[in-house]
């Protein structure tokens, strides 16, 4: 018997998996005692939940009972073994649904404080104390195996998580100490240009609309910084949805755009095929609409077009801008929604930011966001708010 359970001992310790130590128990349980059948309940949200079974005729996995006032409850507060005569008496219990009459042992698997569940055992004839004593030691060592691990794998997932945040840290700092100089150096020289009474009215203008456009820059970099720790803190942006026209917000969006354009030799092209009320929040969508198109602006070559779009498709409103700009390649399609990413070529034009919290706000509206490659140049930028009333054409 000492070598049984030494080769038993060992086997768990060679399991890495919580699942796989509660099912090799069960096994080993019935086989040490000559049982029809043994099985786990593994206690999860004050619910008991029938897992790793061995035998004929036992719950299937996933059966779920009751906890409070379970045999389960009982074992586990008394902190000792419970013999039962007949598991059909057990009408609290996921045992009343194995379908025939027979004594089980049900045992307690705790270990630390860790409520993990109880070990049931069931065989035609009753279990002498010495047997009891037996499985007692499996359960136990059990519990430890499976705490064990989930104290690895919750070690392991702290790692991760604090790897995680020193890399937003570090990302962060090298936005803030980066990306951020190049637009404040911006600002520096032209005050110290417009500082110089001679200069022509046309070119202080000028100069005034490059520092306006870096103050913007800052301005949205420093609300992506922002958004991203709201993010990453909470795990979404905080949203006030009110009813809103579509196409008013998007011919909004639009005649900023136009503003923007109108030193950069971009044309704007505005496409408003249907009318609808959505549900969202206005200045979030805005961001949205924004951001897509100051990128299309920014990639998009001089004598180029930008079109923004807006038509309401099976019970959404569908945005889409599209530019004449270089594309995406394929291979990054599936990357620059994340977070910093941003491809090499063009990898000092932005934060990384920008697209991941667009994806963010409009998944928190209900919908989606993608970009596709035009068949000739450039690229399309899409995404879809649910519609809250019938459409009426526009």
């Amino acid at each position: 018997m000492t070598n049984l359970f030494r080769d038993i001992i060992r086997g768990l310790a060679t399991r890495k998996d919580p699942a796989d130590v509660l099912g090799y128990i069960a096994e080993q349980s019935a086989i040490l005692t000559g049982a029809s059948g043994a099985y786990i309940e593994r206690l999860e949200d004050n619910e008991t939940v029938a897992l790793a079974a061995y035998g004929e005729g036992l719950p299937p996995a996933g059966t779920r009972g009751p906890y409070e006032g379970s045999i389960i409850q009982r074992v586990i507060e008394l902190g000792e073994p419970i013999t039962v005569a007949d598991v059909r008496s057990e009408s609290r219990s996921i045992l009343q649904s194995i379908g025939y009459h027979a004594p089980a042992a049900v045992l307690p698997l705790v270990a630390e404080e860790r409520k993990i569940g109880a070990l049931i055992v069931i065989r035609a004839k009753p279990f002498e104390a010495s047997e009891i004593v037996s499985m007692q030691t499996l359960s136990e060592a059990a519990a430890i195996g499976v705490n064990r691990i989930i104290l690895l794998q919750e070690s392991e997932r702290q790692r991760v998580e604090l790897e995680r945040s020193v890399h937003i840290r570090d990302q962060m700092v090298r936005l803030l100490a980066h990306d951020l100089r190049n637009p404040l150096n911006t600002v520096s020289i032209v005050l110290e240009a417009i500082a110089d009474q001679k200069l022509p009215v046309q070119q202080r203008d000028e100069l005034l609309g490059m520092a306006m456009d870096s103050v913007n820059r800052m301005s949205r970099m420093l609300r992506d910084l922002l958004d991203t720790a709201i993010v990453e803190r909470t795990g979404e942006l905080p949203l006030s949805p009110v009813p809103q026209e579509a196409k008013e917000l998007t011919q909004q969006a639009c005649e900023a755009a136009m503003l923007h354009t109108k030193s950069k030799g971009v044309d704007i092209v505005c496409d408003l095929e249907g009318s609808t009320i959505i549900h969202a929040d206005r200045d979030r969508l805005m961001q949205v609409l924004t951001n897509l198109i100051d990128n299309a602006i920014k990639f998009t070559p001089e004598g180029g077009k930008v079109r923004v779009r807006t038509q309401v498709v099976e019970g959404d409103v569908r945005f889409t801008v599209e530019d004449t700009g270089p594309g995406i390649p394929d291979e990054y399609q599936d990357k620059i929604f994340e977070q910093y990413w941003q491809a090499p070529e063009t990898a000092h034009l932005g934060t990384g930011l920008g697209l991941a919290i667009a994806k963010q706000i409009v998944k928190q509206h209900g919908g989606k966001i993608w970009v596709e490659r035009n068949d000739g140049q450039g690229s399309t930028f899409a995404f879809t708010i649910p519609a809250h009333t019938k459409p009426e054409l526009a």
